[in-house]
Order: C-alpha cells, then sequence, then structure tokens
C-alpha cells in the first residue's frame, strides 16, 4: 500500500497552521496508510516553527523543514520535494483553500486509474474580487501564449504525483523554476480535478498586486525563450511599418515626427527590458547556487522512500 508525504509551503502562517493540521489529520486517519505532514517554513517572521515544533511533539507523524530566509514558493517546494519520503507525494497550500476531501479521489486516480499526477484547478473564483479574477485570467492567458508548455486555466499547485514524477523534477538544478511549467515539461499521465474556491481559513494572502506582476513576469521568462523570439519577429514588423511610415511623411508633411520617436524610444525599451531580464537570469544561473538552504529539519517517523 502507498505510503504519502503531504508538503506544506509556510510563509507567516502562525493564524492557520494548527486548524490545517487538524483538518488534515482528520482526513489523513481515513485513509489507513503511512503518512507524513511535512511542514517547510519559507523563512518566516512569526512563530510559524515554533507551531511546527510543537505539532511535531504531538504527533510524530509531523515533519519540518526550516529554510535559512524566505526563498520564494519554488525554493520551498523543492526542498519539501528532495526531503518527502512517501510513495504518493502532494503540494497543497497551508490556507485550507486547498481541500483535504480531494485526497481520496486524487489516491484512487493514481492508483486505479494508472495516473502519474493529479492535478487540480479552480472551477470558479467566487471569493476573488473582479480585479484579480480578470488578472488571473490575464495571465493565464499570456502566459500559454508565450511558452510552448501551456498550463491549464486556473490550475492550482495542490496536486499528487508518484513518486517517479518527483525524481524527475528533482533532477532539474536550474534557479529560475516555476514548477507547474515543469509538471506539464516532464509529461507523464497527467488528469486535473476542478473544485469551487474557497476563502482563506485564516490570515491574509501574501501576494499583492505589485507580488502578483513580479511572479508573473518571472513564470513567464524562466519557463520559455519564446518572448526573445516575439521581440525579433516585433523588430522586423516595426522595421517594415517604419519603412511605409518614413513614405508617408515624404508624402504627407503634416506627420508629427516628435510622436513617432517617443514611441520609437518606448519601443526600444521595452525590447532592451525583456533582454535584460534574460541577460539577467543567465548571469543567476551561471553562479550554480542552490534554491534554498536548511538550517533545521524535523523528521517524522516515515522511513526514507527506498
Amino acid at each position: 500500500m502507498n505510503s504519502l508525504s503531504i508538503i506544506i509551503p509556510c510563509y507567516n502562517e502562525e493564524a492557520v497552521l494548527e486548524m490545517t493540521y487538524q483538518a488534515l489529520s482528520l482526513e489523513l486517519k481515513k485513509l489507513n496508510r503511512t503518512y507524513e505532514i511535512l511542514f517547510v517554513n519559507d523563512g518566516s517572521k512569526d512563530r510559524t516553527f515554533e507551531i511546527i515544533k510543537e505539532l511535531s511533539l504531538q504527533d510524530s507523524n509531523v515533519g519540518g523543514i526550516s529554510l535559512s530566509r524566505n526563498f520564494g514558493k519554488e525554493g520551498v517546494l523543492k526542498a519539501g520535494l528532495a526531503h518527502a519520503k512517501g510513495d504518493l507525494i502532494v503540494v497543497m497550500d497551508a490556507d485550507l483553500q486547498d481541500p483535504p476531501s480531494l485526497l481520496p479521489e486524487m489516491m484512487r486516480l493514481i492508483e486505479e486509474e494508472g495516473y502519474d499526477q493529479v492535478g487540480t484547478y479552480r472551477s470558479s473564483r467566487k471569493s476573488q474580487g473582479l480585479a484579480t479574477r480578470l488578472f488571473s485570467e490575464a495571465y493565464y492567458r499570456t502566459y500559454n501564449f508565450f511558452s510552448d508548455v501551456k498550463v491549464p486555466l486556473n490550475e492550482r499547485e495542490y496536486r499528487m504525483m508518484s513518486r517517479k514524477v518527483v525524481n524527475t523534477i528533482l533532477l532539474f538544478s536550474e534557479q529560475n523554476r516555476y514548477v507547474k511549467s515543469l509538471w506539464s515539461w516532464v509529461g507523464f499521465k497527467t488528469t486535473h480535478i476542478g473544485y469551487e474556491d474557497i476563502d482563506r481559513a485564516a490570515g491574509k494572502t501574501k501576494y499583492n498586486i505589485k507580488n502578483k506582476l513580479k511572479l508573473a513576469k518571472h513564470n513567464i521568462l524562466a519557463s520559455s525563450d519564446k518572448p526573445l523570439k516575439f521581440v525579433g519577429s516585433f523588430t522586423m514588423t516595426y522595421g517594415f511599418l517604419l519603412m511605409v511610415y518614413t513614405i508617408y511623411t515624404f508624402i504627407n508633411t503634416d506627420f508629427n515626427l516628435n510622436l513617432f520617436w517617443a514611441w520609437m524610444m518606448w519601443v526600444q525599451f521595452v525590447i532592451l527590458s525583456v533582454i535584460s531580464d534574460y541577460v539577467g537570469k543567465t548571469y543567476l544561473e551561471s553562479k550554480h547556487r542552490p534554491n534554498y538552504i536548511i538550517t533545521q529539519t524535523i523528521e517524522s517517523k516515515m522511513k526514507e522512500h527506498k
């Protein structure tokens, strides 16, 4: 019977951590199999890791990892995947927006239907405002336009994977990662489950509009070189239009050249911005720094996966 590892990234989650543990433990005990709950503390500034320690003393199924600082979602997920001991590995958020009640069906799809990955997506976003919903829609469509590897609309990071999928993902060593893209890129037999949007059990989201834009830009540039190709195509097209407009200026002397050159400078800045981002990411990759640094580990009672 397959054992189960639940990886929960945590950043300043003291308000919800115990509720998450209680709800998750209740569901896991129904499955009647070996499991571990692995909390990964991503440099929290509150009592998150102290609570993880307390939970591990109460329940030997609980393990914990504390990172030396905030490495972001990609670093914390890699740390969790590298230390998970189970045959089946689940990634879920700490705020109970990912319902533990889906776990039995996810396991059934892998163990009985032969899937290697079971992902999830929001079938609705009722709890979110119009601006957030529009941003999310625009992000996924923009990402899929620029990337050769497509990510399902409204896909969550809540996912169950077989051990061979996790071992394959751990082969990737790049600094600039986007785990949703990696899940799609590695392939394997995959299906998705949809569920209704759920409010956070407690606490506040860590992502404001500035962080969302920064993350969206990182995810697109980390997953594809298509923006560079787009810049090349755009430059050629713009060059052709420039030639047409040059001819037009000889015919119509009333054309405002100041406005034209202003737009030209803007286009150049956009192109240089995209190229500089790729140069910067190449620079970071050349350093070969680790994706995360661990300062403390709490082992669950589950034996190491062989």
